[in-house]
C-alpha cells in the first residue's frame, strides 16, 4: 500500500495515474498510426544541400532534379520569381547568390534565353531593390531581363464566382500592387482578386 506524506502528493499520484489511464489508449492509436505512415510511398522528390556559397547550394539543389526541371520547362520561357518584402532589408529578400545559381543551372541545361527576374516589391520602387540587392550585376552577367510587376499589364479584375465570361468580366484598371497600396488593402487580398490582362483595344 502506498503512503503519500500530503495531500499534494495524494494529488499529484492521482492525476499522474488518471492521465496515464484515460491517455494509453490513445498514444497506442498514435503509434499505430505513425507506423503506418512510414509505409507509405514517397510523391515528391527534394534535395537538401549546406555550405556556405549560396549559389553553389542553389546549383547543386536544381542539378539534382536536372531531368525533370529541364522536361518541365520544355520550350517555356522562365520566369524566376524572387522575394523582394522590403527593397532596402537584404534579410526581407532573396539573396543574388541564390538567383545566381538558378541562373547558372539554367544554363548548364540550355534553358537561360529569355530567362527573366520579375517581382513586385511590397515597400518601395522594385528597381531601385534590384540595383540594392545587386541583381542589376546578374542581369548583365547572365544576359537576362529584370522585370518591375507593377508596371506590366496585369490589371485587377472583378467577377462573380466561378465566372468564366471575359465580357463580363470588370476590370479595375490599374496593377494590383498599386491598388493594395493605395486603398491600404491586406497584402493577402490578392488572393481573394482575379486576374487577367485587359483585351487590346478593337
Amino acid at each position: 500500500m502506498t503512503h503519500f506524506s500530503n495531500r499534494r502528493d495524494f494529488l499529484r499520484a492521482s492525476l499522474l495515474g488518471g492521465l496515464a489511464a484515460v491517455g494509453t489508449p490513445r498514444l497506442a492509436r498514435l503509434v499505430h498510426a505513425a507506423d503506418e505512415s512510414t509505409t507509405l510511398k514517397p510523391t515528391s522528390r527534394v534535395a537538401l544541400f549546406h555550405g556556405d556559397d549560396r549559389a553553389d547550394i542553389a546549383f547543386r539543389a536544381l542539378k539534382a532534379h536536372e531531368q525533370a526541371v529541364s522536361r518541365a520547362i520544355g520550350n517555356r520561357r522562365v520566369v524566376v520569381k524572387p522575394n523582394n518584402v522590403a527593397i532596402d532589408k537584404q534579410l526581407s529578400a532573396t539573396h543574388a547568390g541564390c538567383l545566381e545559381g538558378i541562373l547558372e543551372f539554367l544554363k548548364s541545361i540550355g534553358k537561360l534565353q529569355n530567362t527573366v527576374i520579375a517581382e513586385s516589391a511590397a515597400n518601395g520602387p522594385t528597381l531601385d531593390g534590384f540595383e540594392n540587392y545587386h541583381y542589376t550585376d546578374l542581369a548583365k552577367k547572365y544576359s537576362v531581363r529584370l522585370i518591375d510587376l507593377d508596371d506590366q499589364m496585369n490589371y485587377c479584375a472583378q467577377a462573380g464566382l466561378g465566372e468564366g465570361d471575359l465580357q463580363k468580366i470588370q476590370v479595375v484598371g490599374e496593377p494590383i500592387a498599386k491598388h493594395i497600396r493605395r486603398y491600404k488593402l491586406a497584402d493577402n487580398i490578392a488572393q481573394q482578386l482575379v486576374w487577367m490582362t485587359p483585351p487590346k483595344p478593337s
